[in-house]
């Protein structure tokens, strides 16, 4: 069972990315934008609030599609001083169902596979919980002071009615 929270709004810094879902699999498009934002990207965003907290939201066009909109993004204290190349965000409160997952691998393994599992559980949730979707995205979110090369935790949060 997931764990409800309201998770008031926020602010973050990001780079969006268009992910088509055949480029994911064949040549891991998400894990190569992820490894970017946190090895090179996040340090150019000055007044970040977590700075141990890899964090980005997947949004899903209405309507069936190939791609995702994928943003990896920190979240900040406001959104002045934007890197030209990024966008700010801002994400109202909202009540989520959280997933934590546990995973026997490193960040750099994480893959499209482990996604699509999790989204079938979470879906299986869902049609039989009284919750429904309140809006199509999800927000992914690693502690990476709590990574190690053989452990994963990453929470998916899930906006519900």
């Amino acid at each position: 069972e997931p764990m409800i929270v309201i998770k008031p709004d926020f602010l973050a810094v990001g780079k969006e990315h268009i992910i088509h879902f055949q480029n994911d699999v064949n040549f891991n498009a998400a894990k190569k934008v992820r490894l970017e934002f946190w090895n090179v990207l996040r340090h150019k965003i000055n007044n970040s609030k977590f700075n141990n907290t890899y964090t980005a939201i997947a949004k899903l066009p209405e309507g069936l599609t190939d791609y995702m909109h994928y943003t990896p993004f920190i979240e900040v204290f406001n959104l002045e001083d934007i890197p030209s190349d990024m966008i700010g965000l801002e994400i109202p409160t909202h009540k989520y169902a959280v997933f934590k997952y546990l995973f026997l691998h490193s960040i750099e393994e994480h893959s499209v596979k482990d996604i699509k599992n999790i989204l079938c559980h979470i879906n299986k949730w869902l049609n039989k919980s009284n919750n429904k979707i309140a809006d199509y995205f999800i927000i992914e979110k690693i502690e990476v002071k709590d990574y190690n090369d053989g452990y994963l935790e990453i929470e998916y949060y899930i906006p519900i009615t």
